[in-house]
């Protein structure tokens, strides 16, 4: 499957079409995007395609309060779009499994172990944060 940075025009086409579909799913009526949130959509890189549009016009249209998506609703997008390469990977290297329990452990810890608000915080659905609970055997407290 291409990647969508390279069919950005594509972009505003299927956001309309998920606005849509969650519209009538959630009972919902937002209106479509602002030029802004476009803007930000259109300047992600998308490394999981439409699954990951969808997932992220999903969220959105969960937590949005407004009639229109605009670039507030992207926070994960506008910080990525912001901050490009900004991580630099230091010259001992990471353990990955280790860097993803911690973020993992601090997000939890952050939104007083709950999950979903956890998965917002890393970019990551709830059944998401379960998997990586599950993963790396955690035991969450109350």
């Amino acid at each position: 499957m291409p990647a969508l940075r390279s069919h950005a025009e594509d972009i505003p086409l299927l956001v309309e079409y998920f606005i849509d579909t969650f519209n009538t799913e959630f009972r919902k009526r937002i209106l479509g995007a602002t030029p802004a949130a476009y803007g930000v959509l259109q300047s992600y890189g998308w490394p999981g395609n439409v699954r990951e549009l969808r997932n992220v016009i999903e969220r959105a249209m969960l937590l949005s309060d407004g009639d229109r998506l605009d670039a507030r609703d992207f926070p994960a997008m506008t910080r990525a779009v912001s901050a490009g390469n900004e991580f630099e990977l230091p010259a001992t290297g990471v353990d990955l499994e280790q860097l993803e329990r911690s973020l993992l452990v601090q997000a939890l810890r952050r939104s007083g172990n709950n999950q979903t608000k956890a998965g917002q915080l890393l970019g990551l659905n709830r059944d998401q944060i379960r998997y990586r609970i599950e993963k790396f055997g955690l035991a969450l407290t109350q």
